[in-house]
């Protein structure tokens, strides 16, 4: 069994994301039967998927919700659930935050004192990368196909529009197949399922309330664990950064890069005394195949010599999170994303 240890995850979960019984019965499964409305790719995707692109950032709300996911189905250990609830809102400005509310199940392999730093600490992560997100309508098109479901379903209050979205091309293992509840008039996304191949289950969110005209008065909302600023693609990164950028170029079939950032990591932000993220500053890449993300960070750096990526990289699971930790050539560095160790792995080799 690898290890995961709370700490780590944590940790890297903020660094990645600055930009009793059977729970799963209380998420009620999204149906994948009945009638299809229709088929819909290109120019004839209909409005309220398209208002879905980014909508996180772009509306306000505040609600609660009910978090599921199946915790050791990629790393070969017997599955266990995790299942708490949240309170989440955002301004529609970029700024967000999100709560702890109850913890309802936890796998065994996770320490419940620990749970809630290790919740506070991966707030980030949760907002950017954790939930279903259509990160690029465009790509999202070129990757995925898109299968409107006939009738109305009612989520929190609303009535939304069930959406089956599935990868043309699975990663590695990973199906890639979602169900998804919107909201047509936000386009917010009001319950999600990602699925097996055999239809089961592998995580879900649902809302059981949520306000659209949200009072956000008390609340602590952050833009992201550390200060930062953004980095255009397009521009000389070593001269602006002022060290050495590291670019990973062998990226997980129908991803692209589609962002960077500067980051500013506080030389004593650790967990329970243990720390992956070397103070100072720290670039991050950020990419999508328009539903998915994987990030890639790395630490300064003067120099870096080519060759074998070193043997200190180490991988841990989230969920259906896989993320990398480790050195190469002195260079700290962190990478993450929901496809197979080995896309981790030789992306990281291609960034040394």
């Amino acid at each position: 069994m690898r290890s995961r240890p709370l700490a780590s995850v944590a940790l890297a979960g903020a660094l990645l994301s600055l930009s009793s019984c059977g729970n799963a019965d209380t998420y009620a499964d999204l149906s994948t039967n009945g009638s299809m409305a229709s088929v819909s790719s290109g120019s004839s995707l209909p409005d309220y998927i398209v208002r879905a692109d980014g909508v996180l950032d772009a509306v306000p709300f505040r609600g609660i919700r009910r978090v599921w996911q199946l915790h050791g189905a990629s790393s070969g250990v017997t599955p266990e659930p995790l299942s708490i609830v949240e309170e989440v809102a955002g301004d529609g400005a970029g700024h967000f935050s999100i709560e702890l509310v109850n913890v309802l199940e936890l796998p065994s392999t996770m320490e419940s004192s620990l749970f809630p730093l290790t919740h506070e600490r991966s707030v980030d992560v949760y907002w950017r990368t954790r939930d279903f997100q259509i990160r690029g309508i465009s790509r999202a098109e070129q990757n995925y196909t898109f299968i409107e479901h006939a009738g109305t379903f009612t989520v929190a209050g609303h009535d939304c529009r069930r959406v089956e979205i599935q990868r043309l091309t699975p990663i590695g293992g990973r199906l890639g197949r979602y169900l998804v509840d919107i909201e047509p008039l936000t386009g917010f996304v009001l319950a999600s399922q990602e699925l097996d191949g055999q239809g089961r289950k592998i995580q879900a969110m649902a809302y059981d309330s949520i306000s659209f005209s949200p009072d956000l008065a008390g609340l602590d909302l952050t833009s992201g664990t550390f200060p930062g600023s953004p980095l255009d693609l397009y521009a000389p990164l070593g001269e602006v950064v002022g060290f050495d950028v590291l670019v990973p170029d062998v990226l997980p079939q129908g991803f692209e890069i589609t962002g960077a950032r500067l980051l500013s990591v506080p030389a004593s932000f650790t967990a329970n005394g243990e720390s992956f993220l070397a103070g100072g500053d720290w670039v991050r890449f950020t990419g999508t195949d328009g539903i998915e993300s994987i990030t890639f960070a790395h630490g300064s750096t003067m120099s870096v010599s080519s060759g074998v990526v070193e043997s200190s990289i180490r991988i841990v699971s989230e969920g259906a999170w896989e993320y990398g930790f480790g050195r190469v050539a002195g260079v700290s560095f962190v990478v993450a994303g929901r496809v197979d160790a080995q896309d981790l792995r030789r992306l990281v080799e291609s960034a040394f």
